[in-house]
């Protein structure tokens, strides 16, 4: 019997809650059930992702996050954005990890040298094959797109991916802890 895969999911969406105030009325959302799983970086997303086999989420602040607000306060909310994320990784290192929020009115010491594409909500065998020609499953990462997209379709997806056991363990976790040197 196969060994269940270490399951990472990346760019998994939550909102700060100093942040959601300076961007009220331009959330990408209003559905209740969706802002809860936003607001969320406790019990009920824990649940969610035990009850799909997700091992790991990688945290990202949602949309519009800090892209509409002026410099000065972009940078000032990104600090405590991060500082506040920080501890929720903090609290469950073995469950999450997470990616700063950018102040990208001001990215003064931002570098990107290497570029990565997620599947983010998008399970087609066909998309994730001809991304693969294109880029190199390297530089391929998983990911469900939580909250908008349910766990459960992704977690059914990479049960049933046309890869080699290799492929697969790096597109499900090894690319994800490579770059994130987890």
């Amino acid at each position: 019997m196969a060994t269940k895969p270490y399951i990472i999911a990346l760019e998994e969406h939550y909102f700060d809650p100093e942040v959601k105030r300076h961007t009220v009325g331009q959330e990408p959302t209003n559905a209740p059930r969706i802002v809860q799983r936003l607001d969320d970086v406790g019990q009920l997303r824990l649940r969610e992702m035990d009850e799909a086999g997700i091992d790991m989420q990688v945290l990202s602040h949602a949309n519009p996050g800090l892209q509409k607000l002026d410099a000065e306060t972009a940078v000032r909310l990104a600090r405590g954005a991060n500082d506040r994320l920080h501890e929720k990784v903090r609290a469950h290192p073995d469950r999450f990890a997470a990616f700063a929020a950018i102040p990208t009115p001001d990215p003064r010491d931002i570098f990107c040298e290497h570029f990565y594409i997620t599947t983010s909500g998008f399970f087609s065998d066909p998309a994730l094959l001809c991304c693969m020609m294109e880029m190199g499953i390297d530089r391929i990462l998983f990911s469900v797109d939580y909250p908008f997209v349910d766990n459960p379709p992704g977690a059914k997806w990479t049960e049933t991916l046309p890869l080699s056991a290799e492929d697969k363990e790096k597109l499900l976790n090894g690319n994800a802890k490579r770059l994130l040197r987890l």
